[in-house]
């Protein structure tokens, strides 16, 4: 089944009508095109006001031929590039080998495209951000929009100026609920995002200490930021906020206050009994920590939001665990291992110590890497994470920015980088009963796959 048709695409980005192929899905990265896909060859870098992640240089024109050598039906360039040599790509017309709609911008292109997808879906669309959390809340969402069925949601963490509108551009015809993450590390990025997403529901989940660096009035320019994606709502929409960020008004609903259509009656270890619209609804407490009840409480105040049954939650939730790198636990070679490894700020951080002291088993470890972009305020939120880390069996930092780490914490090593922690030798130094914690930054764990590198090991030495 077709995602998009050659007439629409062409349609959507201002194009004469063309005959081109059907598309099966939409891709940037060669490395990862389908059999069927658009290929959209983006310049690597970003158009103001968003700002490009380190390391995004590269020209996607330079992979044309091997997105088409991989199964690409067609390529959105606005530049023409032989795929080998000899032939030539056309424009929708002649070389029926290579496909491709010329435009001025690729990256226009792109947004034209997602906004296409958002007016031919009739559909109730959810826009998320926060400083932590935000993946895992899309994650909660898209299994309740699984149990009921035409839903789409943003993958992986696509929830910048190319992932949002490519998240979009990939929403079938067909989809009645959508959720899409949307994120920044810039002031001015949010909004735009918001604006392409029109969406019903624009949630805050939470206002953390991330990207200080890039604010120069620190907390209150990072909350002002995240509250921009109002400016995306439609009219009538509703804004979802914590009570903790003090945000009132019309069409404001707090989903952990008194104003929810979700209240949670009853908080016990392991179950967590809420009134969801009048419903009794009893569900398992995540197994990361307590700390991410105020997910799970926005994610149902969506589901009430967008009227979808109680039901949906207990079947949706009956088995789902914590996203890889965002809390799952992995229990192997009588180690229990929290792999908490794909991003980290001084909040989150806190709660995941919080959570590993109050394991049972053996020793508690922390494997603790640096923070990013805090600036000069990082000193302070060390010192208050030495405090946390107090109970502990021992905590190894990783990092330049750690190397100073408040000396009361109990640190039994520093490196500066995973290079100098191999995780097959931290392995062997583990023992039946111990409880081990990695969270840190996603550039210091997670791109190095330290954690599955460690689980591996563990598992190879048995026990």
């Amino acid at each position: 089944m077709s995602l998009w048709t050659w007439t629409e695409l062409t349609a959507a980005v201002h194009v004469a009508d063309q005959t081109g192929p059907e598309i099966r899905g939409v891709s940037i990265d060669s490395r990862t095109v389908a059999e069927g896909d658009l290929f959209v060859a983006l310049r690597g870098s970003a158009p103001p006001p968003f700002h490009s992640s380190g390391g995004a240089g590269r020209d996607g024109h330079e992979f044309v031929r091997a997105a088409f050598a991989a199964g690409a039906a067609g390529a959105l360039v606005h530049q023409l590039t032989a795929p080998e040599a000899g032939k030539s790509m056309s424009v929708g017309t002649g070389t029926a080998a290579a496909p491709c709609i010329l435009v001025p911008d690729t990256f226009e292109g792109l947004w034209a495209i997602a906004r296409a997808a958002r007016r031919r879906a009739d559909a109730r669309v959810v826009a998320m951000t926060g400083s932590s959390g935000k993946t895992t809340l899309r994650h909660l969402v898209e299994a309740l929009f699984r149990v009921v069925g035409n839903g789409h949601t943003s993958t992986g963490s696509l929830n910048n100026h190319w992932g949002v509108p490519l998240s979009m551009a990939r929403m079938p015809r067909a989809t009645t609920r959508a959720a899409f993450e949307v994120g920044m590390n810039h002031p001015g990025e949010l909004a735009p995002l918001a604006k392409l997403v029109e969406p019903e529901i624009a949630v805050v989940l939470n206002v953390l200490p991330v990207h200080l660096e890039q604010f120069t009035d620190g907390i209150a320019g990072i909350r002002r930021e995240k509250l921009s994606i109002r400016e995306g709502l439609l009219p009538g929409g509703t804004l979802l906020v914590p009570e903790a960020l003090g945000e009132r008004g019309p069409h404001v609903i707090v989903y952990d206050g008194a104003g929810s259509p979700v209240r949670l009656i009853d908080d016990r270890e392991s179950r967590l009994v809420f009134d969801y619209r009048g419903t009794r609804l009893s569900l398992r407490a995540p197994d990361a920590g307590h700390h991410h009840v105020q997910t799970m409480r926005a994610a149902l105040t969506i589901g009430a939001l967008l009227d979808l049954p109680a039901d949906a939650a207990e079947t949706a939730w009956a088995h789902l665990g914590p996203l890889a790198g965002r809390g799952a636990l992995t229990r192997v070679g009588g180690v229990t291992i929290c792999d908490d490894s794909y991003n980290a700020n001084p909040v989150s951080m806190a709660h995941a110590l919080e959570a590993l002291r109050s394991r049972e088993g053996g020793r508690r470890i922390a494997v603790l890497g640096e923070i990013l972009e805090l600036g000069g305020e990082a000193p302070t939120f060390y010192d208050s994470l030495a405090d946390a880390t107090a109970g502990l069996s021992g905590v190894i930092t990783v990092g330049d920015g750690l190397a100073e780490f408040p000396a009361h914490a109990p640190r039994w090593k520093h490196v500066s980088s995973v290079a100098e922690l191999p995780p097959e030798t931290f392995a062997e130094e583990l023992q039946p009963g111990d409880q081990v914690l990695v969270k840190g930054s996603n550039r210091v764990f997670w791109v190095h796959q330290w954690t599955q590198r460690l689980i591996e090991a563990l598992e190879r030495r048995g026990g």
